[in-house]
C-alpha cells in the first residue's frame, strides 16, 4: 500500500508534495494571525498616530530636545551683535505691552549679557521604555475543532484591539500631564478650562474648544497637527449641534435637518472640527479615571481624569518612544495541546511640551 499525500491547509505544499514538518504545518496561520492583528491594531487606534514619534534599535531610554523661540530686535548701524549689556526690561515692557500675562513672558526673557543673541532656553525631555506590553491568548485544540465559528479569527482580532486601546490610554494620559504641567524642562505651566456644563451643553463644550484653541495660538503653536480628544458622550454632544441644532430639538426634526453643508452629518454620526480643531472620539482615553502609576510603566503618568471632559493638543506635547515595534508570536503548545498566540509592543509615552495641551474639565 503506498503512502496518500494529505492535504494541509495550515502549510505551504509543491504540488503534491507534503514535508509534514511543524514549521511548514504551521506557516499559513502564522501569517493570518499576523494581518489580523495589524489590521485590528491600525483601526482601533486613534490617538497615538497623531503625535510625535521615534523609533530605537536599541537602549532604554532615548533624549526629546525641547528649545524655546527665538527674538527680533532692531540693530543699531555700527554696533556689536555680541555687545554686553542688560535689556531684561526692554523684554518685559515688551511682553507688557503683547497683554499676555499667563505664562508666556518666560518665552521672551532677555539675556541678561546679550543685547541681540536670542535666550532660546532649550532643555530636553528623557523617555523610557516601559515593561514589554503584551496581550495574549490560548486556544485548546479540541475547543477549536468543536467551534462553528472561526476562533483564531475573533481572538487575535481582540489582540490588536487590547494593545491599541492601552497604547491610547497612554498617549491620552500623557496629554493630560502635559496639560498640569507635569514635563520636564517645560516652558510654563499647563492650561486648564473648566466648566460644569461642559457634558451636558454643546454651546459650553464648544465655548470650551474654542476657549482652548485661542490660548494654542496665544502661545504660538501651529495650527496644523492639532487635535481635541473627547469621549463618546461629549462627541455625541457636540453632533446635536454639528448643523446648528440645539439640545431642545426633538430627534424628529434632527433627522430633516441638512447636515451636509455643516460641520457634521447626523446621518453618518460625524463631527469634523470646532474652531479649526479636528474632533477625534476615543473611548480609551479614561476619562472619569484616577489613575496611578501601574507597575512597568516607567515615566510619570499618575493623573486623576475624573473630571475630564476633553484634551484639546497640538503633537508635540507628547512623545512616544518606540523599541520593538508591533510583533506577532505564534507556537504550538504540545504540554498544553493547543495554541499560544501574543502580540508585543515595547514604547515609552511621556509629556514634551507643556504650552501644546490644554485640558478641559468639568470641576
Amino acid at each position: 500500500m503506498t503512502n496518500s499525500s494529505p492535504l494541509s491547509l495550515g502549510g505551504s505544499q509543491t504540488g503534491n508534495a507534503f514535508t509534514g514538518t511543524f514549521a511548514t504545518d504551521n506557516e499559513n496561520w502564522l501569517k493570518v494571525f499576523g494581518g489580523e492583528v495589524l489590521s485590528a491594531f491600525e483601526k482601533a487606534i486613534e490617538i497615538s498616530p497623531k503625535l510625535t514619534t521615534r523609533t530605537i534599535s536599541s537602549g532604554k531610554s532615548a533624549t526629546f530636545p525641547i528649545t524655546g523661540r527665538a527674538n527680533a530686535r532692531n540693530h543699531k548701524p555700527g554696533e556689536d551683535i555680541l555687545l554686553s549689556t542688560n535689556v531684561a526690561a526692554a523684554f518685559q515692557d515688551a511682553v507688557a505691552a503683547d497683554g499676555i500675562t499667563d505664562g508666556r513672558p518666560q518665552d521672551w526673557t532677555a539675556n541678561a549679557s546679550a543685547k541681540y543673541l536670542s535666550n532660546l532656553g532649550a532643555s530636553e525631555r528623557i523617555i523610557n521604555i516601559n515593561d514589554l506590553m503584551i496581550a495574549s491568548v490560548f486556544i485548546d485544540d479540541l475547543d477549536e475543532v468543536k467551534a462553528y465559528y472561526d476562533l483564531r479569527s475573533t481572538y487575535t482580532v481582540e489582540l490588536g484591539r487590547a494593545l491599541a486601546r492601552k497604547m491610547d490610554n497612554l498617549c491620552a494620559r500623557s496629554l493630560f500631564a502635559a496639560a498640569g504641567g507635569l514635563a520636564e524642562g517645560a516652558m510654563r505651566g499647563g492650561q486648564t478650562i473648566s466648566d460644569g456644563n461642559m457634558l451636558t451643553q454643546a454651546d459650553v463644550m464648544a465655548s470650551s474648544i474654542m476657549g482652548a484653541a485661542q490660548k494654542l495660538d496665544e502661545y504660538d503653536i501651529p495650527k496644523e497637527d492639532r487635535m481635541c480628544i473627547l469621549n463618546p458622550a461629549g462627541y455625541y454632544l457636540l453632533l446635536r449641534a454639528a448643523g446648528g441644532i440645539g439640545g431642545t430639538d426633538s430627534y424628529a426634526a434632527l433627522l430633516s435637518q441638512d447636515y451636509s453643508m455643516g460641520n457634521g452629518d447626523f446621518a453618518e454620526g460625524r463631527v469634523l472640527m470646532v474652531g479649526g480643531i479636528p474632533v477625534v472620539v476615543s473611548n480609551n482615553a479614561g476619562f472619569g479615571v484616577n489613575f496611578t502609576q501601574e507597575a512597568g510603566e516607567n515615566n510619570e503618568l499618575a493623573v486623576d481624569m475624573s473630571n475630564a471632559a476633553g484634551i484639546v493638543a497640538h503633537k508635540s506635547a507628547t512623545g512616544i518612544l518606540k523599541l520593538k515595534d508591533l510583533q506577532l508570536e505564534h507556537e504550538y503548545m504540545i504540554q498544553n495541546q493547543g495554541n499560544l498566540f501574543v502580540s508585543k509592543l515595547a514604547c515609552g509615552v511621556a509629556p514634551l511640551r507643556t504650552d501644546g495641551a490644554i485640558k478641559l474639565v468639568t470641576a
